[in-house]
Order: C-alpha cells, then sequence, then structure tokens
C-alpha cells in the first residue's frame, strides 16, 4: 500500500531534541520554503518565528538548564532580522534523533529526493521555526511544541500556512509521520481538519506507532517516511503501524 505516491502528496514531520551542533556562517541566506507559499505567507510565518524567539529570550525557562543553548540563537535573516553571526545548518543535517537516524544516510536521501518533482513534498514542523523545508538552514535551539509559547504561535499560523502551501502545490493528500499524544500532531491536526471539511484535500492520514515511546514511535516513523518517499515496501518495523484516517474525526477534534 501507498507505493508510487507522487508529488501530490505532502508528508509531515516533527523536528526532533536531539541537534548536529554548531554549523557554518552565512555567506548567503536562502530557504527553499519561500519558494512554496505567497510571499505574505512566508512573511507571516518569518514575523511569527521572530515573536517566538523575543517571547523566550525573555524568559528565563527557555535560556537556562537544559534550554541555555538558546541565549546563543541570533536574530538573523531565519527571524527577519539582520544579524549574520550565527551558525547554521540544513534542518535535514540539523536534526539527527533518532527519526532522522532510522535509516543509513536518512538526509542523504531525503536531500537527493527533493529534486525530484514527481516525489512526496516534506515539511518539517519545528517548535521554534514552524514549517520548514528539509534544505532550509536554521540555527540550533531547544524548544519543544509542548512548551506554551511554542504550541500557541504554530496553532495560530500554521493552518493559514498549510492552505497556502496546499493550493500551490496542488496537494491532496497528507501523510502525518507524528505521535498520537504530541502537540505537533494537535497543531497539525488543527490545520488539517478544516481543509478537509472544506474538501480542498481528500485524504489525510496519521500513521500511529502501536504502543510506541520516546525510542519506537520516532524510529518506526523515520522507516516509514524514507519507504514511502522511495515507494518502497515498509521492512524492519519494531511495532505495528495503525493508520488513522483524520477523515473520520471531524466532528469534535478541532482545537478551541
Amino acid at each position: 500500500m501507498f507505493l508510487n505516491l507522487k508529488s501530490d502528496t505532502l508528508f509531515i514531520i516533527p523536528c526532533c531534541k536531539t541537534k548536529q551542533s554548531g554549523g557554518i556562517s552565512l555567506y548567503k541566506y536562502n530557504d527553499e520554503l519561500k519558494e512554496s507559499v505567497s510571499l505574505e505567507v512566508y512573511q507571516k510565518i518569518i514575523s511569527a518565528r521572530k515573536e517566538l524567539l523575543k517571547t523566550i529570550k525573555q524568559n528565563q525557562k527557555y535560556i537556562s538548564n537544559d534550554y541555555s543553548k538558546n541565549k546563543n540563537i541570533e536574530f538573523g535573516p531565519d527571524f527577519g532580522m539582520r544579524d549574520s553571526s550565527g551558525k547554521y545548518l540544513p534542518t535535514i543535517d540539523r536534526y539527527i534523533g533518532k527519526l532522522y537516524s532510522a535509516e543509513p544516510n536518512f538526509s542523504d536521501i531525503i536531500k537527493r529526493g527533493i529534486s525530484n518533482p514527481d516525489k512526496p513534498k516534506i515539511i518539517i514542523l519545528s517548535a521554534l521555526y514552524g514549517p520548514l523545508d528539509p534544505l532550509s538552514i536554521i540555527q540550533d535551539y531547544n524548544l519543544k511544541m509542548g512548551d506554551s509559547p511554542a504550541f500557541k504561535i504554530w496553532k495560530e499560523y500554521f493552518p493559514n500556512f498549510l492552505r497556502d502551501y496546499i493550493s500551490r502545490n496542488q496537494i491532496i493528500r497528507i501523510h502525518l509521520y507524528l505521535g498520537s499524544t504530541t502537540n505537533y500532531l494537535k497543531v497539525a491536526k488543527n490545520a488539517i481538519l478544516p481543509l478537509l471539511k472544506k474538501g480542498l484535500i481528500n485524504q489525510a492520514i496519521q500513521f500511529e506507532v502501536e504502543k510506541g515511546n520516546s525510542f519506537h514511535t520516532p524510529k518506526n516513523h523515520g522507516r516509514l517516511v524514507l519507504a514511502h518517499f522511495q515507494n518502497k515496501n515498509v521492512s524492519g518495523l519494531t511495532r505495528n503501524i495503525r493508520e488513522n484516517i483524520l477523515k473520520l474525526e471531524i466532528k469534535s477534534d478541532l482545537i478551541t
């Protein structure tokens, strides 16, 4: 099932806590995400990022202890500002957690594949940056979608982005590789369910890892992403996958 997925399918996958540190200085800032939506929608995402970064920089909780690396985030062009002293890596190289290391050469396979116009599209949902193209360059940080500033911002801004994205990229189907109890799924569903209700997309499926946890859920999602992306049969899963069709949940699942 799901073999021969085309460019009318969008994969949404989460960021992860484990990140490659460091990076390179900017010589030129280019964000592939900018080409996927209108300039107005893109600028709103940039404004949302800047608002969120200002909020966490002003809260001691989000710049100390586990969040201490956030003190070093610069207000660069990734936040609509001019500071060029930050260190950057492509999103797909920055994240190195279990989903992104589920198979050898995960990053390389995605980078090669997204240049093919017939392949499914991929959006990575970040707690700090919101929607990201796999090649969007980002700084190192630590933030969870369960952190209230992040959840509030992306619950508000992600729906408008996604509506514009699916329209401009002729998306009719969305695959969600997001844990069933995560705030990433809540943010995504809040944006997707209105699209289903209005008939703007035909189908959205969340792939639930049965008896998932912090190891099995991202590990299996990573393997599933690569299998679907390459139109190959799924193998090597450590837990069963249940396909939840979001279309059946319209009645009561909108976040208020």
